[in-house]
């Protein structure tokens, strides 16, 4: 390699990428094993025929790791990210296997240097497939506390803010609930008048937030800085990213589906919806259609079918129709529940989908209660 002897870190290279960097220049970033499981990165640009390190000797170890974090686009902006872990205050006294590790993730800047403020902030649960995105305003003002069941098995992960009187209480928590517990789970958090969000799923578990409703342990400026940090649940779905999930994604209605792994492999079946008019304009014939996507499990056969999931796609101006009771679909005495819109469409789920409950129709009711629909503008 003809920056092989860049490497002098006495360790080896783990991960190599070549991207576009923070100051506008190409550049190689090259994530090194030191030692059992921690790393450093390099970061090389070309000059002059020769490979020079963008980062000082003093610099390079700035982006210690105890842990493997590759380097990559981590926000979809065409600039590569340098990944580096840090401990959640208060835990110190943790072995460090223990740790609730905060991933986060540096540009370089017009010198050649990283920034001083991460781009994003991030905790990653890599069994459970997700990352969760910390908003901006808790940064520097919380902790992570860690809870398992009683087979070990982590079940949940609580975000607590630290006010700067040490007065602490909960902002979120995300529980992983075995797929066989949900329901009882849930009736649970129904029943005590907890609120609730579902995230998403992967092959064990349910993945839900609890959001806090009060806070009775504070008061004054920490009362009010801690109401501030507190997001809705649309900032929260868009805070939680699902890495091991399947996506299906249509450019065309502008949306994207997120789907469990066994659904990888599934097949996209269209068809069509039919408004028909009312009162006095009756006559049977349509007042407006448009399309469904309905998304088939893999292992749907016509000997043994599967419940789809359907989408349907109305303009705005269809959707305005039908809200004003200009034409009907179906003989149900309910209409489509909106899933989401974008600019152009909204998308819906037919009333009655699953009406025949076929095989999967359990699986389906949970992935459509988790907000698997995202629009794209």
């Amino acid at each position: 390699m003809e920056y092989q002897s860049e490497l002098e870190e006495g360790g080896y290279p783990d991960n190599v990428i070549i991207g576009a960097a923070g100051n506008g220049r190409q550049a190689i970033f090259i994530d090194i094993g030191v030692g059992a499981h921690s790393g450093v990165t390099k970061i090389l640009f070309k000059e002059n025929g020769e490979y020079k390190s963008a980062l000082t000797e003093t610099e390079v170890p700035l982006t210690f790791k105890p842990y493997p974090l590759f380097s990559r686009d981590i926000n979809d902006d065409g600039i590569i990210e340098v990944g580096i872990q840090a401990a959640p205050p208060e835990t110190d006294h943790l072995p460090m296997a223990a740790i609730p590790w905060i991933n986060r993730w540096y540009q370089l800047d017009g010198q050649g240097s990283l920034v001083k403020e991460p781009v994003i902030e991030e905790y990653s649960d890599y069994r459970e497939g997700y990352r969760f995105i910390i908003p901006e305003n808790w940064r520097g003002k919380y902790t992570i506390e860690r809870k398992t069941d009683e087979i070990q098995a982590l079940s949940s992960v609580g975000f607590i803010y630290i006010a700067q009187n040490e007065q602490r209480t909960q902002l979120i928590t995300l529980h992983h609930i075995p797929k066989e517990d949900w329901d009882q789970k849930k009736q649970e958090l129904i029943g005590d008048n907890r609120s609730y969000l579902l995230l998403g799923q992967n092959k064990e578990n349910m993945l839900a937030a609890e959001l806090p409703q009060s806070s009775n342990e504070l008061s004054g400026d920490s009362l009010r800085e801690y109401k501030d940090m507190l997001h809705d649940k649309e900032s929260i779905l868009e805070s939680f990213v699902l890495e091991k999930s399947v996506v299906y994604k249509n450019a065309r209605y502008g949306f994207g589906f997120s789907l469990p792994e066994g659904w990888e492999g599934y097949t996209i079946v269209t068809g069509e919806w039919e408004g028909l008019y009312l009162g006095d304009l009756a006559d049977g014939s349509a007042a407006e259609t448009g399309p469904v996507i309905n998304i088939r499990h893999p292992q749907w056969t016509a000997e043994n079918p599967r419940q789809d999931i359907p989408v349907m796609i109305f303009t705005l101006a269809q959707w305005d129709g039908l809200k004003r009771g200009e034409f009907h679909i179906g003989a149900a005495p309910v209409g489509p529940r909106e899933l989401g819109r974008n600019g152009n469409y909204v998308l819906a789920l037919p009333a009655r989908y699953n009406y025949a409950f076929p095989a999967g129709y359990e699986e389906v009711e949970r992935i459509l209660e988790s907000n698997p629909l995202k629009p794209i503008d």
